[in-house]
């Protein structure tokens, strides 16, 4: 399967131009962990191995503001606010949308969450505001008992309640935004409920996704996968996406969840600098030529078929 994309300072022809896209010169879409730490322990995500070990904290100001600078200058499609961490645990999340929403308005912000701690004054900012174009929830089967099987740490009742009370305030209000999705990953458990959860959010007038189980970067339990495991070789994230960790790091990609390959510190270079910089040309060059087994975030990275 091709990634359709070619790197600009190369020789591509005359058909790859027309079929294949340039590497653009900022990511389409920025992940951005504002502060570390996730109150789940999802069993398709390898959180629990990594939580004692890896640093923690809030990310300060200044470099928080300067990714905002780089939003406003290169107008990126995407900012998503998490990598490994629940964003609503960021007390100044909220204040830091609001300041994203002002000064890089071209920016879509896009929240992914499980949605645990999504109470209703919470809601009502976000939406009222205006302050999200899409939020995607990970609400993992439709029974208590596959819910809180897949999401440890987790209430079903008390995360389903702030769910409903979202889509009913959104829909009450007549909002477009935030456009609300709800995902499930396709795990030996969920596979059961999937059926009935799509029926259920269907219903409930929002959109349901089924994500295909990733191994992230060889580090999940590939025995809960529901289907056969093949390696990621189509994966486009090398190409269009960045993650900024809250330290300020910048990491290869969004399931680099244990520091595989630091591309660079936002305290040192800027984000433009870092993405455009021989780590990552020499990232995407091993992946074109179809040798990832060289890249230490790839080379274990399987997908279900």
């Amino acid at each position: 399967m091709s990634l359709r994309y070619f790197i600009p300072e190369t020789n591509p022809g005359f058909l790859k131009k027309i079929f294949f896209r340039p590497v653009p010169d900022f990511p389409e879409t920025v992940l951005l962990e504002t502060r570390s730490g996730c109150n789940g322990l999802c069993i398709f995500c390898p959180y629990d191995e990594v939580k004692d070990t890896l640093p923690k904290g809030e990310m300060e100001e200044s470099i928080f503001r300067k990714v905002v600078e780089e939003l406003t200058e290169h107008k990126p499609k995407n900012l998503i606010p998490c990598f490994l961490n629940e964003p609503l645990l960021d007390t100044k999340l909220i204040e830091r949308l609001r300041y994203i929403r002002k000064n890089a308005p071209a920016t879509r912000i896009n929240l992914t969450t499980n949605a645990s701690l999504l109470t209703p004054d919470k809601a009502a900012i976000l939406v009222d505001e205006g302050l999200l174009y899409e939020i995607n929830i990970s609400f993992q089967g439709i029974s208590r008992e596959v819910y809180e099987q897949s999401m440890p740490g987790l209430s079903f009742d008390r995360t389903k309640k702030n769910v409903e009370h979202l889509i009913d305030y959104v829909r009450n209000r007549r909002k477009r935004r935030p456009q609300i999705t709800v995902t499930m990953v396709r795990t030996t458990l969920v596979e059961p409920e999937i059926k009935k959860a799509l029926a259920y959010w269907e219903e409930k007038g929002v959109k349901a996704r089924v994500l295909t189980y990733e191994n992230r970067s060889g580090e999940t339990d590939e025995e809960i996968a529901a289907g056969n495991l093949i390696p990621y070789d189509a994966c486009k994230r090398p190409f269009n996406t960045v993650v900024i960790t809250f330290d300020g790091k910048v990491v290869l990609c969004c399931v680099d969840y244990k520091r595989k390959m630091v591309m660079g510190d936002l305290h040192e270079e800027s984000l433009y600098d870092i993405w455009n910089g021989g780590k990552f040309r020499e990232v995407r060059r091993l992946f074109l030529d179809r040798r990832k087994d060289r890249i230490p975030a790839c080379r274990d990275c399987r997908i279900a078929d």
